[in-house]
């Protein structure tokens, strides 16, 4: 056993100085990574949390102008076609009435008509709203706590009348 331990301390002794102080350079060296990676993963889970936004009301009246463009698909009596779409322009008025989180729900008006009733939800980035009704759905984007821009493609076929449509409205809230 004596031998055994005499072998390992020469061969200890055997390596140059400068090894011995390269493998306890990398033995600090890896306890430093160890402890920069944790405070890296720290740092991320606290940015995330950080940079995590919180969901904006958007309960209130809303109202803006709608820009369109369709064409009456219709063989019976078109009033546009696709050579010659009508363009149209109409207030709108978005009334969000309740909001639960990220879900919202209200009716909307056009020309001061009212058109329905709505149902709504902000994408996890809080800023992309998707709207549906019985008569359209929309998809747009929060621009600021107080604007809204979105925008709908319709393409309504039945019994022989279609109608295609794409409009866009920029909302502000009163």
């Amino acid at each position: 056993m004596e031998g055994q331990f005499q072998s390992n301390l020469d061969s200890q002794l055997a390596l140059p100085i400068q090894a011995r102080l390269l493998i306890d350079r990398l033995k600090m060296n890896s306890n430093l990574l160890k402890k920069l990676s944790l405070c890296g993963i720290a740092t991320q889970l606290g940015t995330g949390i950080a940079l995590a936004q919180p969901t904006p009301s958007l309960i209130g009246t809303w109202t803006g102008e709608s820009h369109s463009i369709s064409v009456d698909g219709s063989t019976t009596n078109p009033t546009s076609s696709w050579e010659k779409p009508a363009l149209g322009a109409r207030k709108i008025t978005l009334e969000v009435t309740q909001q639960k989180d990220r879900r919202f729900w209200g009716k909307v008006y056009a020309n001061g008509q009212l058109q329905g009733p709505f149902i709504g939800v902000l994408g996890v980035d809080t800023k992309t709203v998707s709207l549906i009704g019985p008569n359209a759905k929309a998809i747009g984007t929060l621009l600021g706590n107080n604007e809204i821009e979105y925008c709908y493609l319709d393409a309504n076929i039945a019994s022989g009348n279609s109608l295609y449509a794409a409009s866009c409205s920029e909302l502000f809230r009163k």
